[in-house]
């Protein structure tokens, strides 16, 4: 089965994320806390099964469902990469764009980590992100993603294609 992933950027700056180890909810459904979230414990972007023709629609669907807001429609532009069986897609977006989009991320995970997810005002609908974060490409893939890495080879590549794509 096919997988995409939510890469959103301002051109300098990346919006990555650290899995959880243990969800305690996927599409709003309760779920054993003990359970091992593939990848748990390591960076990410959000993302995971392919089930639409088109990958960026299914990117956009997963960082919805994992951070609780609508991925960004003000791009300045898109592109995807694939590697084996994941398509990484890119969406490149204003700084002040990004920044906002942080925060609101942030507000979201930390509503749904908290125990608060049954709360109206969260939107979160799979519990398997933590801890946003604002980082350089400068320094990705660095000690973030590692080619040799089973979960995080893919998002190496993804990063180290977005960065020789923005040199262009």
């Amino acid at each position: 089965m096919p997988f995409t992933y939510a890469i959103v950027h301002d051109g300098t700056r990346c919006l990555i994320f650290k899995k959880k180890k243990h969800g305690h909810f996927f599409q709003r459904q309760a779920v054993n806390p003990k359970a091992d979230l593939h990848g748990g414990g390591k960076y990410c972007f959000p993302g995971g099964s392919q089930t639409e023709a088109n990958p960026i629609i299914g990117a956009r669907r997963e960082f919805r469902e994992e951070t609780g807001i609508v991925a960004p429609t003000d791009v300045i532009r898109e592109w995807k990469f694939t590697e084996g069986d994941g398509t990484g897609c890119c969406f490149e977006i204003p700084a002040d764009a990004l920044t906002a989009l942080h925060a609101s991320v942030s507000r979201q995970l930390e509503m749904a980590n908290s125990g608060d997810w049954t709360n109206e005002d969260c939107k979160v609908q799979d519990n398997e992100l933590k801890n946003p974060e604002l980082v350089p490409l400068a320094n990705l893939p660095g000690d973030y993603f590692r080619a040799d890495d089973k979960d995080t080879g893919w998002f190496h590549s993804f990063v180290t294609r977005l960065k020789a794509e923005l040199e262009k």
